[in-house]
Parts: structure tokens; sequence; C-alpha cells
């Protein structure tokens, strides 16, 4: 939900109290289980780069040649989107 809210509302227009509200939850827990603003959006960053590489990583290892993986590779974000987690 955190990459949702930064892709509408940019970085300085995704608060604390912005991403509490998003997750039901106050902004006191927010800031109970990670303090800034910026770890939460680095937490969200993980979990967006985990992903890709994820998919990316499965895609070239089903390919059969070195040029494949690199072809993959490239082409591989075409088919990769953010699915919203209750983590990122």
């Amino acid at each position: 939900m955190t990459t949702q809210l930064i892709a509408a509302h940019g970085y300085t227009g995704c608060s604390l109290q912005r991403i509490a509200e998003a997750a039901g939850i106050t902004k006191a827990a927010v800031i109970y289980h990670i303090a800034t603003k910026q770890a939460v959006i680095r937490a969200a960053y993980d979990t967006v780069v985990s992903g890709l590489t994820e998919h990316v990583g499965a895609l070239i290892a089903e390919a059969e040649t070195p040029a494949g993986r690199v072809e993959t590779c490239v082409d591989s974000s075409d088919t990769w989107t953010i699915t919203p987690t209750t983590s990122g």
C-alpha cells in the first residue's frame, strides 16, 4: 500500500499519517514498528526490488542460452507489476 501512496502522492505527499490511515492503524502504531517515514519507504522499496528480483530470476532460470538470458532480462520488465501487499 505504501508503494501505491507514493505513486499517487509522491514522497512529500506520503506522510506517516496517510500511510497509517491507509493501513487502518494509528500513526503511533506505524512509528512503533518503523520510526521514520524514510524507513517505511525504504521497506516498501525493498519489497518492490525483492519482488522484481524474484520475477526476473525465475524467468532467467528458464532461458536456455546466455543470449536468451540477456533477452529475458531486458524483456522481463514488461511482464512484471507491483502487486499490492500489506508489507509494501
